[in-house]
């Protein structure tokens, strides 16, 4: 009886087995009868199956002949577009005797590719074709036809860059990704900065990864480098975490198209020096030539990606190695990546951006800084020459204390409220950061304990949403520890809303904030955004701000009172009054506006969005 029960059991477990799809070496779902094909979610396709436009298709080699070190033979695909437009593409090797070639699918109809290979006679006139249909996809992002400071998707559409953090989203360590991506879709967020392969830094020798792992020293090899390397041969990539990052952005295409990623493609070593730069001409000319070629032929077909070389790396001109290094890749990048995604690179908090000169804006496509308490947006203004779109990727983290309580956020919700609203209206973007160090998704941070790497205080410090190491003495130097609720995106889905709701393409706007006056009398000026296209639409925010930086808040005594400046024009506009803490709107009817007219918000004590058009 036991073992007619265990035989069933395993006859069970057998069919199971043959009946499921199985996983690639890169963990990609593919079916079991043709391991050619892809368990597909419909975006990302391979094999026969129909592709998608503006998804990826994926065709696999498969060869008797392995060389000692596959990384190093020579393979493409040229596939034919059903327009005639052939492209190049240079084929990957997967582990075992696998190569694969991926190709953006920018067009709908009959695809045909072969393979071209003289260093492997398994790989080379192979033939094959799949059919494209169209789709909702977007597709890349490219700066906008017409206003280069503003980008759009391959479909024709504006744009809005709402940013987080997430630099472990690609690092095998983190269980809790799709949570962390299924939550900042609900939230309204768009993009994610993430290491391409799972972290920020250069190795694991970083001085950042000893801090992390004395913050986490039960997650053992916790760290969160890009090291695309094997560590006993830079001949070699390191399959496994490309692998990794393969699942995750096929799960993304696949199930969250709309939400990109800053692909931080390499990292930095040591804040402050110069030896990040020194690490990279270390490497053979030759194997960096091999990385690069090898990263675009694994990654450029993926739509949601948007590059950036190093992140929070000084690279100013006291640092030439580390500006050498930016330079050789930027340039290889933009040289040799078939569809030329949006790349830059992010030095550290509050450096000018140095790449905007000739030499450099061939490959640069946007700019990227860091800033602190940056609500004003002032530092848009600076770049304001260069045919450059202006991301502010890093602010202040909302989890993050460093210095007692001058850089402790008091009012999360309204800061980053006002910092979208603030950079979106000044023709750039901005990030929000909640905990930088982990993978923890937006509505569980109140179940998740984060402790934060770089933040200690002294014992006895108010931190009002913290925790202390237990046992610690009154001058002990701890680790700050978190466990409340995130509040910072809470008000982003009104950001979001607002701009789809009215099908606003913010590329044909232009920032003018001279136009505006704020009639409350407030000492601090400039907190208002004004954009316009031309004089037939308007869109303003008020931050109806008591004061800036960490503590800021919002004026509960005063009510919105402002002046637009609509010179000449003499127009009626149909107003509308929008609320962005809870997207509550109020039709103010229409007006008549020529010269400077006053306005006055239906609301007091809080952030106003004024939103003027035309009247036809």
């Amino acid at each position: 009886m036991k073992s007619s029960f265990y035989l069933n059991q395993l006859l069970f477990v057998f069919i199971l087995f043959v009946t499921q799809p199985s996983l690639s070496s890169g963990n990609i779902v593919r079916n079991k009868v043709n391991p050619d094909t892809h368990v597909s979610g419909g975006n990302f396709s391979s094999g026969n199956e129909t592709a998608r436009k503006f998804g990826v298709h994926e065709i696999t080699l498969q060869t008797n002949k392995v060389a000692a070190n596959p990384f190093g033979v020579g393979c493409r695909v040229v596939f034919y577009a059903p327009s005639g437009k052939q492209w190049q593409i240079n084929a990957f090797y997967d582990g075992g005797a696998t190569w694969r070639a991926r190709v953006y699918v920018n067009e709908a109809g009959d695809w045909t590719w072969k393979s071209v290979c003289k260093e492997n006679s398994g790989l080379d006139k192979l033939k094959g074709d799949f059919q494209a249909e169209g789709s909702d996809l977007r597709g890349m992002l490219h700066k906008a036809p017409g206003n280069p400071k503003q980008w759009k998707t391959d479909d024709g559409q504006w744009f809005l860059n709402i940013n987080d953090t997430g630099y472990l989203l690609f690092n095998r360590n983190e269980k809790l990704w799709k949570e962390y991506i299924e939550d900042l879709s609900k939230l309204g967020v768009t993009s994610v900065r993430a290491g391409s392969l799972g972290g920020e830094t250069w190795d694991k020798n970083a001085e950042i990864n000893e801090l992390l792992q004395k913050a986490y020293p039960d997650c053992a090899g916790f760290t969160m480098d890009n090291y695309p390397w094997d560590e006993n041969d830079n001949s070699k990539m390191n399959l496994d975490r490309f692998q990794t990052t393969d699942e995750r952005l096929v799960w993304m295409l696949d199930n969250y198209p709309d939400m990109y990623i800053q692909f931080i493609l390499f990292g930095m070593q040591t804040w402050g020096t110069d030896d990040s730069g020194q690490l990279w001409k270390a490497v053979p000319q030759d194997i960096r030539n091999k990385t690069m070629k090898y990263m675009i032929a694994r990654w450029s077909a993926f739509p949601q990606l948007f590059y950036l070389i190093a992140n929070d790396m000084h690279c100013s001109e006291k640092y030439p190695n580390n500006q050498a290094y930016v330079r050789e890749v930027g340039r290889y990048f933009a040289a040799n990546d078939p569809w030329r995604h949006l790349i830059s690179t992010g030095p550290n908090r509050n450096q000018v951006f140095p790449f905007t000169g000739n030499e450099d804006l061939d490959w640069v496509s946007y700019i990227h800084i860091e800033d602190m308490f940056a609500l004003d947006a002032r530092k848009a203004e600076l770049y304001e020459p260069y045919p450059l779109h202006v991301f502010m990727g890093e602010d202040w983290y909302e989890h993050t204390r460093l210095d007692r309580s001058k850089d402790y956020l008091y009012n999360p919700e309204y800061f980053y409220r006002w910092l979208f609203w603030s950079w979106t209206l000044s023709g750039g973007s901005a990030n929000y950061g909640g905990r930088w160090a982990k993978i923890h998704p937006y509505f569980s941070t109140d179940t998740l304990l984060y402790v934060e790497p770089l933040g200690g205080l002294e014992r006895g410090d108010l931190q009002p949403k913290g925790e202390w190491n237990e046992g610690a003495t009154a001058k002990t130097f701890v680790h700050a520890k978190y466990n409340a609720q995130l509040k910072g995106l809470n008000s982003v889905k009104y950001i979001t809303g607002f701009f789809s709701d009215r099908k606003i393409d913010l590329a044909e706007f232009v920032p003018d904030h001279r136009l505006i006056t704020d009639l409350n009398q407030r000492e601090e000026k400039g907190y208002q955004k004004l954009m316009r296209k031309g004089y037939e639409e308007f869109i303003i925010y008020d931050p109806n701000a008591l004061c800036g930086g960490n503590n800021t808040l919002i004026d509960k005594n005063k009510t919105v009172h402002l002046r637009v400046d609509f010179g000449e024009a003499n127009k009626t506009y149909t107003v509308g009054w929008y609320c962005p803490l809870n997207g509550e709107i109020v039709d103010g009817g229409s007006m008549k506006c020529t010269g400077k007219v006053e306005f006055k918000a239906p609301w007091k004590g809080i952030d106003i969005v004024l939103h003027l058009r035309e009247k036809r």
